[in-house]
């Protein structure tokens, strides 16, 4: 039986009840598939399970409550109220911000110390370090990394190549000390007239094929000794921006079936470690107003943990963000997501130190009312530190932040995104028989000022070109007109429509049959009012895919990436 059919199998007998199983019991008889075999414990799982079990017995509910924090420490300095905020707050995990890590070198260094200190103390047990490492516009520590394809690129290569940019992206954080990525984002793109928050990070538009480059991506992270995280459960591509507002999911259970979920239940297939659940709004699931998914014991335990089955961590989101703080106190919400279920309590860079130990005492009093239940706790610290026995992370030991560059942005990885782009840079349509170019052809290149490097990159294809700036002015569009008048093709480079809209004007103001578009940033261009004979997408803005957009204009090479987005 095909992995596909069987993962709408699987979803039909976890979704239908009786009538599902006693499917489930025919196709077994008739052979169509095996019911799941339930592995018996090793020797070495039992003695994990042990050490658990003697780490959890050893701490006391402050101890254990710390365990459920995800922190935001500010600054690249072990300062004295940091020090003692830590030493107090003993958290769990800690995620990284972009003022954590100016470099790789001081990555390193400030993880070194975050992870020494915590261990230092008795009955320390080493942090999760966690970033926001999607690529593109998020991606906390950038400098001195390589800038892996992110977003729709990752879905329209291969999944093979996928699997490879998430092994060598898991190889360079792991370098510097960070063991858990924030990453891949799991949500479906939807067709938009205004953006939306997952409108440049999310995979894809096509379920199946978001899935397929999710699961490659958790596989070639996890690899790596990196734990992969699916994030925005149950579904952000619909949705508003939350970091503002509470936005309103309004898909049907149907939807979410068909859309939504699928991704995710493809990433838990593939054995993503953790789930991280949106702040937002699904009144299809949770019928209370304004109660968002990451506060919905109906979301975070009825679905995720009980219907799909999913047996490791759940985390929120950051609970500073603006869907949460302009409805809930603090210390509210972090009681509310762990009484829905969540193991992990994330904290973004808007609350101080002062507010996150204030979270914590508001937990630990929670337990102590009986408000929250102290097994449920103990659950999901053991969910914890399985997860930190499996990577090995109780045996922590220091990297050393003056060999971290070797590993991280090396000359290897360089000569691996002309590869990457190879295999991603798609051809959406080629309405006008415009690709490859012919023999001899005269070309003009069209392009923004900010990006020269897309002039050296596709000087290959010769004749003239003409910058603009990225909302191109009247004589910008002008000089652009002139060039038709000397070339046979133009090719034209957009950046982001959406956000910068006088572009359509100028590949509106150009002969349609005679026009390649080159969208960068945003593969979505097409859908911000132009038509020209030819669209490509490129999906990111580095000089590795506009050497692999004029190589496949060129003819080259053979285009191999798949967006289909575009009505043929």
């Amino acid at each position: 039986m095909k992995a596909q059919q069987k993962h709408h199998l699987v979803h039909l007998i976890a979704s239908r009840g009786v009538r599902a199983r006693m499917l489930l019991l025919l196709c077994w008889i008739m052979g169509i598939m095996t019911l799941p075999q339930v592995p018996l414990p090793t020797r070495a799982q039992d003695e994990d399970e042990s050490q658990i079990e003697a780490l959890l017995a050893a701490m006391s509910l402050e101890d254990q409550v710390g365990q459920l924090f995800m922190v935001n420490v500010p600054g690249v300095e072990m300062t004295t109220p940091i020090r003692e905020f830590l030493s107090t707050m003993k958290p769990g995990a800690i995620v990284m911000f972009g003022s954590n890590g100016t470099s790789p070198e001081v990555a390193a260094r400030v993880i070194n110390e975050w992870q020494s200190l915590i261990v230092s103390q008795e009955g320390g047990i080493p942090l999760l370090i966690a970033s926001d490492h999607e690529g593109g516009a998020v991606m906390r520590l950038r400098e001195g990394f390589t800038a892996f394809p992110w977003a729709a690129a990752l879905g329209a290569m291969p999944v093979a190549e996928t699997e490879k940019v998430g092994r060598l992206v898991g190889l360079e954080l792991r370098a510097v000390g960070v063991n858990m990525n924030l990453a891949p984002v799991a949500d479906v793109r939807a067709a938009s007239d205004v953006p939306l928050f997952m409108e440049r990070r999310a995979l894809g538009h096509d379920p199946e094929r978001v899935g397929a480059a999710v699961s490659a991506y958790v596989r070639g992270l996890q690899q790596s000794g990196v734990i992969s995280t699916l994030k925005h459960f149950p579904g952000h591509g619909a949705a508003g921006d939350s970091h503002q507002f509470l936005p309103v999911l309004y898909h049907s259970r149907a939807d979410l079936d068909q859309i939504d979920l699928i991704p995710f239940e493809m990433g838990i297939e593939a054995g993503a470690e953790v789930v991280m659940v949106g702040h937002l709004s699904v009144p299809s699931l949770e019928p209370e107003p304004g109660l968002p998914a990451t506060l919905s014991h109906r979301i975070t335990t009825d679905l995720l943990r009980r219907e799909l089955g999913f047996q490791g961590v759940i985390m929120t989101d950051a609970l500073d963000m603006g869907a949460i703080v302009d409805n809930f106190t603090a210390e509210r919400a972090a009681i509310m997501a762990a009484q829905a279920g969540a193991d992990i309590l994330a904290i973004g860079p808007l609350l101080d130190l002062q507010a996150q130990l204030s979270m914590k005492k508001a937990v630990v009093e929670a337990v102590q009312s009986g408000s929250l239940s102290a097994d449920q706790v103990k659950e999901s610290v053991r969910r914890i530190l399985r997860l930190k026995v499996k990577y090995n992370l109780l045996n922590w030991r220091p990297v050393d932040p003056l060999t971290v560059s070797a590993a991280v942005n090396s000359t290897e990885h360089q000569k691996q995104l002309d590869q990457f782009y190879l295999q991603a840079v798609s051809i959406g349509y080629d309405q006008a028989g415009l690709l490859p170019l012919k023999e001899g052809q005269r070309v003009g290149v069209v392009y923004p000022a900010s990006l020269g490097e897309i002039r050296n990159a596709c000087v290959s294809l010769g004749g003239q070109g003409v910058p603009y700036t990225l909302n191109p002015t009247g004589d910008e569009i002008s000089a652009a007109l002139r060039l038709v008048g000397s070339v046979e093709v133009v090719i034209v480079f957009t950046f982001d429509i959406q956000r910068y809209p006088r572009q359509a004007a100028l590949v509106n103001a150009l002969p349609a049959d005679r026009v390649i578009v080159v969208a960068l940033d945003n593969p979505y261009d097409f859908e911000k009012g132009i038509a020209p004979g030819a669209y490509i997408t490129a999906f990111n803005a580095v000089p590795s895919a506009f050497r692999a957009a004029c190589a496949i204009i060129a003819g080259k090479h053979n285009p191999v990436g798949v967006f289909s987005a575009i009505p043929g």
